[in-house]
């Protein structure tokens, strides 16, 4: 009964790690991004629905640091913001509405 239970436990051990290393290389694979999937803007450049969302109430205390086109389907804007020493980002489509 003890080498039943010693057997059943090396069976379940092995098993585990061969899970495990099953999913490692996965998760330590770096994931590439395509250098064409975002191109930096001037922040001058933004559309005037993004620059009304960003001279709103929740961020008018924050300037813009660097801003990107990103295109992906739908079109959108990543915009990085600082207010002293915090840092924050923030997706807006070309109309001005934040994204999730």
């Amino acid at each position: 009964m003890i080498v039943s239970a010693f057997m059943l436990a090396a069976i379940a051990t092995g098993t585990y790690a061969q899970d495990v290393k099953a999913t490692a290389p996965a998760a330590a694979t770096p994931v590439k991004e395509d250098d064409n999937s975002k191109t930096k803007v001037d922040p001058e450049t933004l559309p005037d629905a993004v620059k009304t969302t960003l001279a709103g109430d929740t961020y008018k205390d924050w300037k813009v640091s660097s801003a990107w086109l990103m295109k992906a389907e739908p079109v959108f804007y990543t915009v990085e913001l600082k207010n002293g020493e915090k840092t924050t980002s923030v997706n807006i489509d070309k109309d001005g509405k934040v994204k999730p």
